[in-house]
């Protein structure tokens, strides 16, 4: 252990800050960077960030694996009695499994982040801010994802983990702020629909039937939705999302015996600290808003009995949705969801996902690793489509978004990783190629607090750095080259729109299940996967002149129809595919259900 005693920071809030003394920052998300003059002047180093080696990463993802499968029993049996209900398994893995994975690993991170910092430095003290009637819960599962993100929240969380430490902990010195109820995502502004869709909207009231087929969010384009309605035989639908409206406050009397009640099962240190936090977390509109939600259900027009429903996105922040989806599977109708992006089937973090498991099908982009998944096709750009791109265009390099704070490994700290990668990518090009290079920024990068907008300047003077002036569209149709520079769903689109590609990641292949590695190996033997930034700068200089002549080579090419063929494949006729699994998959889940109630 260090010598020197420090003073602990969980956070960006400054209030909790110690400016007089020696400080470790518990992790870099609590440096911003618009505020390094602050940080940049303090005696304060930065913890090890936890989790961050790959081998660390695959025991704690077991070890959370494991006990989650361990913890669902008991809460089924918690949330039944508490809402006196009688729901299988399954209606709660619809309505809340994709949370429970997420708060599961927040905590598991937590945890074992200030075990570390607190086993690696001499803690002298912390400050943790308070404020009467602050509630870590959230309204929903979507404001939860963001919580993690606030320096209030993330302070107050780490507080609570603290008072609880079986060791004890440093003092905390109590900072009171204002009251206020806990955190609250602000709600988005309202967007104006277009003609056809509202068209559409008021048509589904005269022709929606109660047993008609409910698609919504799949990512198909338009008119293949439309067509695919109307190979079901059932008049073109398009559904609003509809607001949550929760308005009940959280209990902390009842959630404390909830609590309390979760945690006496538990064995084991970590397992005991997450299960007397997961009720306390959990978002109202699953305790006390429950009946708020169902009654909002009931009202959204959503179709009265459906053969089955049909959603690529729907499943995991749309509260109203997935509370009618629970209770429609048990009455009968068969779920099947789309792949939302890559990292589906291949990545070791994520495989299988939440809505893999309580899925009756799950529609994959072409790979199959389980009974229940049926390969496909890109549900984005289900049509082979001739490539748009300029062959003396410029070299467009695409980020990742900056990732909210809702894993077990550090992502912040991995941040800081890959953007070094980026400019040691675009250093590592020649004057006449990096003059030709646009970086395109994330979403992300406007909400999250790493600065690349003004880091890139810095780093590489004269970068062309994207503003959102243009869409991804309008960037990829003006360059010669698209370079990913981690496994994207972008990784998956240009290598099927046959755009040229090349990409670099960091961490090797890693993060990906042993079992689809070869794939990956042929698309590193073509040259179009680098695995460092400098290797992946050398194939650009050589090849930025003749990348048409690269990319249109056998070689190149034979690589890329093999990925795709497993990864993102292309159909003549969407809709009559997706309508034989649609109707395969209702007749097939049908005649087991049968055979069950039989036995």
């Amino acid at each position: 252990m260090a010598e020197t005693p420090r003073f602990l920071i969980t956070t960006a809030d400054q209030r909790t800050w110690a400016f007089d003394r020696p400080a470790v920052f518990l992790g870099q998300w609590c440096r911003w960077y618009e505020c390094r003059d602050v940080w940049g002047a303090m005696d304060a180093i930065v913890a090890r960030p936890y989790s961050i080696s790959s081998a660390q990463l695959h025991r704690d993802l077991d070890h959370v694996r494991a006990f989650e499968a361990i913890l669902w029993p008991r809460l089924v049996s918690i949330l039944n009695d508490f809402h006196k209900t009688r729901h299988k398994e399954r209606y709660w893995r619809i309505l809340l499994g994709n949370w429970l994975t997420m708060v599961v690993r927040v905590l598991h991170n937590r945890v074992g982040t200030l075990e570390q910092c607190l086993a690696e430095h001499r803690i002298d003290g912390t400050a943790t801010l308070v404020s009467s009637g602050y509630h870590l819960a959230t309204l929903t599962s979507d404001a939860f994802v963001w919580a993690c993100n606030d320096p209030a929240w993330n302070n107050i969380l780490s507080g609570r983990l603290l008072d609880r430490r079986s060791g004890g902990g440093p003092d905390q010195e109590k900072i009171h702020v204002e009251a206020e109820p806990g955190f609250r995502r602000p709600s988005a502004p309202a967007v104006r629909t277009d003609p056809v869709v509202r068209l559409m909207q008021s048509l589904r009231k005269i022709g929606v039937r109660a047993t008609d087929v409910m698609i919504d969010n799949t990512y198909l384009p338009r008119e293949h939705v439309v067509k695919l309605h109307l190979a079901l035989g059932q008049m073109p639908q398009v559904w609003r999302r509809e607001p949550v409206g929760i308005v009940t406050q959280p209990s902390p009397a009842i959630r404390q015996i909830l609590s309390d009640r979760l945690e006496t099962q538990a064995d084991g240190a970590v397992e005991r600290e997450i299960s007397a936090l997961v009720f306390e977390l959990m978002p109202v509109c699953y305790l006390e808003g429950y009946p708020e939600l169902l009654t909002h259900a009931a009202s959204a027009g959503f179709p009265k009995r459906p053969k089955a429903i049909f959603t690529s996105n729907n499943f995991d922040s749309d509260e109203v949705f997935k509370i009618w989806a629970a209770e429609q599977t048990e009455r009968g109708a068969t779920y099947i969801i789309g792949q939302h992006g890559n990292v589906y089937g291949t990545h070791h973090q994520y495989a299988p996902s939440a809505e893999e498991e309580f899925a009756d099908r799950f529609v994959s982009w072409g790979w199959a690793n389980r009974p229940n998944v049926v390969p496909a096709f890109n549900l984005k750009h289900p049509v082979a489509a001739p490539a748009v791109y300029d062959p003396l265009g410029r070299v467009l390099l695409v980020e990742l978004s900056p990732a909210h704070q809702t894993y077990i490994d550090d992502k912040v700290a991995r941040f800081e990783e890959y953007f070094s990668d980026q400019v040691n990518f675009v250093q590592g090009l020649g004057d006449k190629v990096r003059s030709q290079v646009t970086v395109r920024l994330s979403g992300g990068s406007r909400t999250h607090h790493e600065g690349e907008h003004a880091r890139w300047p810095k780093a590489v003077p004269g970068i062309t750095v994207d503003t959102f002036d243009k869409t991804m569209r309008e960037l990829v149709a003006s360059s010669r080259l698209v370079v990913h520079s981690y496994d994207s769903t972008g990784l998956l689109e240009t290598l099927t729109q046959n755009v040229p590609t090349m990409a670099f990641w960091q961490e090797g292949l890693d993060h990906l299940l042993e079992s689809v590695t070869p794939d990956y190996q042929v698309l590193i033997d073509a040259g179009i996967v680098h695995l460092s930034p400098q290797s992946a700068a050398q194939a650009v200089n050589e090849r930025f002149d003749t990348i048409e002549q690269w990319w249109g080579s056998e070689k190149v090419q034979a690589a890329r129809r093999h990925f795709i063929s497993k990864y993102s494949r292309q159909v003549d006729d969407p809709a009559k595919v997706l309508r034989f699994i649609i109707l395969n998959a209702i007749s097939e889940v049908g005649q087991s259900d049968r055979a069950t109630t039989a036995s």
